[in-house]
């Protein structure tokens, strides 16, 4: 019983650890989209009609509201998991 509910702990901290590791993975990518500089230069190429790269339209940016929503979520859901499992370690 004890060793399940430590590897139930040990599997919810390695779950947060790799949210906050996208996190930051993605605040380096919207950076990187946002200011026009990205790792590797490429040949331009533009389209007629296309949105200028490093520029947010309305759906860029509800797409983005709507991870932060969830990403927020789950880190919550994360931060308290631990707290419900060592209160009743068989289930919630």
């Amino acid at each position: 019983m004890e060793t399940t509910c430590i590897v139930t702990e040990m599997v919810t901290y390695m779950q947060l650890v790799a949210i906050i590791a996208y996190c930051a993975l993605a605040v380096e990518f919207l950076a990187r989209y946002t200011w026009d500089r990205p790792v590797l230069r490429s040949v331009p190429v533009t389209v007629p009609g296309e949105v200028p790269r490093g520029a947010m339209d309305k759906r860029l940016m509800r797409m983005l509201q709507a991870m932060l929503v969830m990403t927020i979520f789950i880190v919550i859901r994360y931060c308290f998991l631990p707290f419900l499992l060592s209160a009743d370690p068989d289930g919630l």
